[in-house]
Parts: structure tokens; sequence; C-alpha cells
């Protein structure tokens, strides 16, 4: 979950967005009304964060397009396998309001992590694996800090840390994990047993040591899914 913010990481991000902030009460068209939103500027295109009484979500068709991807059908696949985490969210810009359909950070992993590689059209493949390596990290920096360094060094392993491909291989347990289920639990579990590495380790995954990575596989292995 995403800590609350200090005042000089509110002006941070405040004085990142592109998009004024609107403090109205919500109407009844909609169900929230944004009251921060964040412009995200990554690899070429611009991504957004809103906020809902310090809840960030993510707007997603920026995201789908920005990856290659067709909206209609992962605009199908939200409703159907997210929609406890989906708001439909006014936002406030120069051109009026927009009303988005927004995903909860807090699900925005799992929502990578459905999405498989190799099943994409070929053209495409590399930015969604940019994505699924960087963009939650990108958002999660803009959100809690106001910006970020370099968004390519999310790929980078740190110091003492597991390597990349060390993280790709707890990635990959996760998603083939979760996907052995019916698809209406594929995501809770995801998404489970990624809070039940941080709580284990007190860490993102990460950032978790070399010498804990045989530890991290079997903590995974031994996570006993619900099918039921």
């Amino acid at each position: 979950m995403v800590a609350k913010n200090s005042e000089a990481s509110m002006a941070a991000t405040i004085e990142a967005s592109k998009l004024p902030v609107n403090h109205e009460k919500t109407d009844m068209t909609s169900l929230a009304i944004a009251d921060r939103t964040i412009n995200v500027p990554f690899h070429g295109t611009n991504l957004f964060l809103v906020g809902i009484n310090n809840e960030p979500y993510v707007p997603m068709k920026p995201v789908v397009e920005g990856m290659g991807m067709v909206w209609a059908a992962q605009f199908v696949k939200l409703k159907q396998r997210f929609v406890k985490g989906i708001s439909e969210i006014e936002i406030p810009s120069a051109g009026g309001k927009q009303l988005m359909t927004c995903l909860a950070f807090r699900k925005f992993a799992a929502w990578l992590s459905s999405i498989q590689p190799n099943k994409v059209r070929p053209e495409i493949r590399d930015k969604v694996i940019q994505y699924q390596e960087e963009c939650d990290d990108v958002l999660y920096e803009y959100w809690t800090k106001g910006h970020v360094i370099n968004p390519r060094k999310a790929k980078k392993a740190l110091p003492g840390k597991i390597t990349t491909e060390q993280q790709e291989a707890i990635k990959q347990l996760v998603m083939s994990r979760g996907q052995s289920l019916p698809k209406e639990k594929q995501a809770k579990a995801m998404i489970t047993m990624w809070s039940s590495l941080k709580s284990h380790f007190g860490c993102s995954y990460k950032e978790i040591s070399e010498e804990q990575f045989t530890e991290a596989l079997s903590l995974l292995l031994a996570f006993r899914l619900k099918e039921s």
C-alpha cells in the first residue's frame, strides 16, 4: 500500500502534473472526481496517476495504447477480471472533464503480470515487456516522490540484491501459479502472492537479497492456492 505523502512530496507531484486539480464533490454522473492528478512521462508517451482520498488510480487507456495493444479488448478484460479495482473517474483537463476507466494502483502489477508477451503481436512484444519491467516502479516513484531520475534504472538490479534474471524467475513463478487457476481467481491469487512475499521479507521482491532468492521461490511454491 502506498504511504501518505509529505507536504514536500505533494508539492512536487502537483508541479509535475499538467492537469489542473479539482476539489469538487462527487457528482451523480461518475463514481468519483480526481482530487489529485500527476502526469508521468514514460518512454515517449504520457501516462497519468489520479488520486481519490489519497489512493492512487491509473487511467488505463493511455497505458494500454502506449503498449501498442487494442483498448477495446483490454477494457473487456479489466471489467471481467479486475472489476473490484476499477472505477470510472472524472478527470479535469484543459479541454474539460474527461471520464476515464481507472485501475487501483494496488492491482496494477497484477494486471501487468496477466499479459503474456508470447501471445501478443511480435512487433509490440518488446514494448509490452518494457512496460512490465518498468511501468509500475515509475508510477510508484512519481506518486511517492513526484519524480524519477531515470526510468531505465528500474530494470537494473540493486547492489547485493537479486539479479534481473532472478527477478524475472520470481515474476514468472507468480504468473504461472496464478494462471493455473480459473480466470476469475487469477488476479486475486497473484496479488496475494506478491503481498505474501512483501510481508515475509519486508520489501519489494526486487530488493530481496541474493541469499534469500531460494527462500522466495520456496515460499511461492508452498503458497496454497484457493481454487474455490
